[in-house]
């Protein structure tokens, strides 16, 4: 009788296998519902970055058709307003960019270029 007792105690006091599994399986889920909400958060950051380092480069092309504009040609500032406004179009801002393509169409038509 001693020998049953002891036994059941064994068996209740010691997990099972398949509680193990279980376990294993809960935590196993978890660490794959995190790493795929990190994984979407580090691509909007990635998503993110690159836009600013987008309008950070049409803004220097800005400034650099400003530079043109006070000692270049015609020609030279036809070209850069077109740089401009292709750095806009990278940066997906569709008034800044028609903005610039209207000053390139200007410019261009200065030295005999037009553009649609």
């Amino acid at each position: 009788m001693f020998e049953e007792l002891e036994e059941t105690q064994k068996e209740q006091s010691s997990p099972s296998f398949i509680a193990y599994i279980i376990t294993a399986l809960i935590a196993g889920g978890g660490w794959f519902l995190y790493m795929q909400i990190s994984e979407k958060h580090i691509e909007k950051q990635v998503e993110k970055e690159t836009k600013n380092i987008a309008v950070q480069m049409a803004i220097e092309e800005e400034q650099k058709y400003k530079l043109v504009q006070e000692s270049g040609s015609s020609m030279d500032k036809c070209v850069h307003a077109g740089a401009v406004a292709l750095a806009w179009l990278q940066t997906q801002n569709s008034e800044r960019y028609k903005k610039w393509k209207e000053i390139e169409k200007a410019q261009c038509a200065k030295v005999g270029i037009y553009t649609d």
